[in-house]
């Protein structure tokens, strides 16, 4: 499983540079940023993790409870689930401030907007910086409340 999504990336990414949507890094140097692996292994390095398994209630709370205890304290823990209460999935969380939604239309590598979903307790900080990652990967940034589903379909 993990193989096939590094496959599907390197020929999304592989379409890109050759159709010049993508400036001319080389797929070599793009990739290198890419470390697939089945643990949460480096995890304490990183900034900003995006959880997008399965819409699964338990599932989705272990892994943010993991997180929580692996990531460094000021990580922003994201989901991309567009059909769970992000207050939900953070419910046995402790960093509420940090928990926001980022749903990825798809397809993700050509759909320009990225809702940014921000809950009750969810910190300007952990908004700006999704902003800012947003529009650093080239998205349209879309701001908007704590609700179940997407936005831009209702």
């Amino acid at each position: 499983f993990l193989l096939q999504g590094v496959e599907r990336i390197v020929d999304i990414v592989t379409r890109f540079l050759n159709s010049r949507k993508l400036p001319l890094f080389g797929l070599e140097q793009i990739l290198r940023g890419l470390i697939p692996q089945t643990t949460y292994d480096g995890f304490n390095e990183c900034q900003l993790v995006i959880e997008a398994v399965i819409e699964n209630i338990p599932l989705k709370q272990k892994i943010f409870s993991e997180l929580e205890q692996i990531c460094p304290k000021d990580a922003i823990l994201a989901s991309n689930t567009s059909t769970i209460d992000l207050e939900v999935i953070a419910k046995n969380t402790k960093a509420q401030d940090r928990i926001i939604g980022l749903h990825f239309f798809s397809p993700a590598h050509v759909m320009p907007l990225l809702e940014i979903i921000r809950t009750k307790h969810t910190s300007p900080q952990s908004i700006a910086a999704s902003v800012n990652l947003a529009k650093a990967v080239g998205k349209t940034p879309v701001v908007v409340g704590n609700c179940v589903g997407f936005t831009a379909n209702r």
